[in-house]
């Protein structure tokens, strides 16, 4: 491991403030291999395409999901939002068959979140077909759950962890029609292959055992199973919790597993997100090294409902784990503002790339956060502790930060006859070797019913990229995003703050 990931895995661990192995885990001896079977973008290769994407553009990512099932011996977690469509639940059900048909019968569980708003899922009608289809091979084991600990906490966490040697995850739901048809989101997950699945394993341990101790389909938090002493009974068991096995290194890659707790499932929930943590101590840290920072995200903010209060003071509401700041009636996790103000000044050599969603069009997938006020958020920050005049400011943003929404074929938009926006779902982020992806947004979560939702169940997985892996995820996605986007250039005369 570099210098710098040993210090990070040192400040997770300082003063225990993050529970190793319960809200973070290190894990050497990981492998992420080639492009075909690691690296999931969607649409995949369509970066400079102008027109529709064709047929069957991102179909390698429920293929890759299926096989993954169906190469489980012994026990297999997926966790989603809200249920899995169209061809995911297809290739998962097929994966499933493959595995029964070789006589291997794993453990399945498959926990479904419940976002505010979200209809309750039918797990009697899906675990029948799912019967149906296993029933000349028998002896299924199959939980099927659903969790929402609280009106304004649910599981956002999106993975697949085989056996403890195996893991995909990221930002993608399982939805068909938003990834896999006409205008689609775009989005990435990576697959890992070694002993860092084992944090998807506790991850989940950790979520069915809420489920376990509220089991009661009127909370929203429920299981249901398929099980071998109850052939074609749908039963009310919650499953067992899986059991650690030994470490079975298959590269070199250290890597750690990440999670936000959210609200009620987790012990030290305060304390909140250890993803977000490691981002901060990487980028804000007053002895960062970090030289280049790449950031794809929806947003970074999130507009809401008119802020009453002041603008550029942090503040804290009950239902979140950190502070917030706003301006421009857009709110901020006022944390990473902070560890971004700080590192375009630290060093005037530093790099800053971001790549969100396009405020201009689009209900869903889409905050609705101007450009300009992410440039402003950050620049009072550096204003605030550094007295940076606004040109001072708008110079080194110029020079040396690239803010850009989402874009492909040199349009924002897809083409006619819908011309729906494009829009960005990635969770990533990249500082020098080190890179996370997962489910984890940068903005705080706020409904779009009005609500002040809160601190979600989140996962994710930060890796030392070797130079291959470094290679990859630059060459084959960030940097062709990058090219792709649209570029808005700072003005001062956009900055909301008082003074100069």
């Amino acid at each position: 491991m570099s210098n710098t990931f040993d210090k990070l895995v040192a400040h997770l661990r300082t003063g225990r403030k993050f529970p190793e192995d319960v809200m973070f885990g290190l894990a050497a001896g990981n492998k992420i291999g080639g492009l075909g079977d690691y690296l999931f973008d969607t649409p995949h290769g369509q970066w400079s395409n102008s027109g529709q994407v064709p047929p069957g553009h991102s179909g390698r990512l429920p293929e890759m999901m299926g096989a993954m099932v169906a190469a489980g011996h012994h026990w297999i977690d997926i966790l989603t939002m809200d249920p899995p469509t169209g061809e995911f639940i297809d290739r998962i059900a097929r994966g499933i068959l493959t595995q029964y048909a070789d006589g291997r019968r794993a453990t399945i569980r498959i926990l479904v979140g419940h976002s505010y708003g979200a209809r309750t899922i039918d797990p009697v009608d899906i675990l029948t077909k799912l019967n149906q289809m296993l029933r000349p091979h028998q002896r299924p084991e199959i939980y099927l759950g659903q969790i929402r600990s609280h009106d304004r906490s649910w599981s956002h966490a999106k993975l697949i962890a085989v056996d403890g040697k195996m893991i995909m995850t990221g930002g993608h739901n399982l939805w068909d029609p938003p990834y896999l048809r006409d205008n689609p989101v775009f989005d990435i997950s990576m697959r890992y292959d070694g002993p860092i699945a084992m944090g998807g394993h506790r991850f989940a341990n950790q979520l069915w055992n809420f489920v376990r101790a509220n089991n009661d389909f009127k909370t929203q938090t429920y299981s249901r199973s398929l099980q071998p002493s109850k052939p074609d009974v749908i039963g009310h068991e919650a499953p067992p919790s899986w059991q650690e096995t030994a470490p079975v290194p298959e590269g070199d890659i250290p890597a750690i597993w990440t999670c936000n707790p959210g609200w009620e499932v987790f012990e030290d929930e305060e304390k909140g997100s250890s993803g977000l943590a490691a981002f901060n101590y990487l980028v804000g840290a007053p002895g960062s090294t970090a030289r280049h920072v790449r950031i794809a995200q929806q947003d970074i903010g999130v507009r809401w409902r008119a802020i009453t209060g002041p603008w550029f003071e942090p503040f804290r509401e009950a239902q979140f784990p950190f502070d917030m700041i706003c301006c421009d009636n857009a709110y901020f996790n006022f944390d990473i503002v902070e560890s971004l103000a700080h590192f375009i000044v630290r060093d005037p050599e530093n790099r800053l790339d971001i790549v969100v969603t396009s405020p201009d069009g689009g209900q869903d997938y889409n905050n609705k956060v101007q450009l300009h006020s992410i440039y402003t958020i950050i620049g009072q920050r550096i204003a605030h502790h550094y007295g940076w005049t606004k040109e001072q400011i708008r110079k080194r943003f110029q020079d040396r930060f690239k803010l850009m929404k989402i874009g492909s074929g040199y349009r924002d938009v897809w083409p006619p006859p819908n011309e729906w926006p494009k829009r960005c779902h990635h969770k990533f982020w990249m500082v020098d070797d080190i890179f996370y992806v997962g489910s984890e947004n940068f903005y705080p979560s706020l409904s779009l019913f009005g609500e002040m939702t809160g601190s979600l169940q989140e996962f994710g997985i930060v890796a030392e990229a070797d130079a291959a892996t470094k290679k990859m995820v630059l060459e084959e996605f960030f940097e062709k995003m990058h090219a792709a986007g649209f570029w808005e250039l700072v003005r001062t005369d956009r900055f909301s703050w008082k003074g100069d």
